[in-house]
């Protein structure tokens, strides 16, 4: 699927490890597009790298979600963004 285009159902959980290369437009489409297919208080969890804007995409997902930090290792954090 090209990010949701084929998804119609709605989730649990979504888990990811998205393309961080692909730029933040296409990443925030990805992370800020799960709401859609999350039921309610439904989990988005992705992995994204400290160099790759980990910080700053924790703080820009609190804007759409509740958002906790499961687990940070060797620079890679794994995010926990529950549905509202």
């Amino acid at each position: 699927s090209d990010v949701y285009s084929n998804v119609n159902d709605k989730y649990d959980y979504i888990i990811t490890n998205p393309p961080i290369r692909v730029g933040k437009k296409i990443l925030y489409e990805i992370l800020i597009g799960a709401k859609d297919y999350l039921k309610e208080n439904g989990h988005l969890i992705f992995v994204i790298n400290k160099d790759q804007g980990a910080k700053s995409t924790m703080k820009d997902m609190e804007k759409y979600y509740n958002v906790n930090l499961i687990e940070k290792n060797k620079g890679f954090f794994i995010i926990d963004c529950q549905n509202r």
